[in-house]
């Protein structure tokens, strides 16, 4: 199993246990990163404690 793979298992198992994802927000409103084709997308955590670290 890849590290990515395994890193969206762990995210499913644990949003289909606690029920909530978290995001991150500021002043500016919500990051949006470009991925490498000129997409947005939103970073989800299924941890406050990820979406919380530096």
């Amino acid at each position: 199993m890849s590290v990515a793979s395994a890193q969206a298992s762990a995210f499913y198992e644990e949003f289909l246990t606690n029920g909530q994802v978290f995001a991150v927000r500021d002043d500016a409103g919500f990051p949006a990163p470009r991925n490498p084709e000129g997409a947005r997308a939103m970073p989800f955590w299924s941890k406050r404690s990820r979406a919380e670290k530096d």
